[in-house]
C-alpha cells in the first residue's frame, strides 16, 4: 500500500520549475540564481586559478564540472536547474515552461552570475571595475 501512496503523490507533485500556469515562487528563483551562482563560482574560479597559478586544463575541466553538478543538484527541486537563460527561453518556446516565468528566471540566472563574477574578481584580488585578464588570456 506505502508504494501505491508514494506513487500517487508523485504523480501529484507539479513538475520542478512550477506548474505552467503558476505565478514564479520566490524559491523557484532562489533555486536559478543560486545555482547559477555556484555552477559560475567554480568555473569562473577555476579559470582564474589556472590563469594566475598555472592549473592544469584538466583541472579546469573538473572545476567546471564539479559546478555544474553542484548548481543542478542545489536547484533541481527548487526550480528545475535551467541555470542557463537558453535553458529557459528553449523550454518555454516548445511549451514545456511558461513564457510568464522566463524573464523572472533570467534575470535571477544574471543575479547569479553576477555574484559569481563579482565574488571571484574580489577573492582574485582584481577591482570590480577593471578588466578581468584570466578571461581573455585563459589558453595564450
Amino acid at each position: 500500500h506505502s508504494a501505491q501512496h508514494s506513487a500517487s503523490s508523485r504523480r501529484a507533485a507539479p513538475p520542478r520549475g512550477g506548474a505552467l500556469g503558476a505565478a514564479v515562487s520566490r524559491d523557484e528563483l532562489v533555486g536559478e540564481a543560486t545555482g547559477t551562482a555556484l555552477l559560475l563560482t567554480f568555473g569562473y574560479g577555476s579559470v582564474a586559478t589556472a590563469e594566475f597559478y598555472g592549473a592544469s586544463l584538466g583541472l579546469v575541466a573538473l572545476s567546471w564540472g564539479f559546478g555544474v553538478a553542484l548548481g543542478a543538484l542545489v536547484a533541481s527541486d527548487l526550480s528545475g536547474a535551467h541555470l542557463n537563460p537558453a535553458v529557459t527561453a528553449s523550454l518555454a518556446a516548445a511549451g514545456k515552461f511558461p513564457w510568464k516565468k522566463v524573464a523572472p528566471f533570467v534575470l535571477a540566472q544574471l543575479a547569479g552570475g553576477v555574484f559569481a563574477s563579482l565574488l571571484t574578481s574580489v577573492t582574485h584580488g582584481l577591482g570590480v571595475g577593471g578588466p578581468c585578464p584570466w578571461i581573455m588570456g585563459f589558453g595564450d
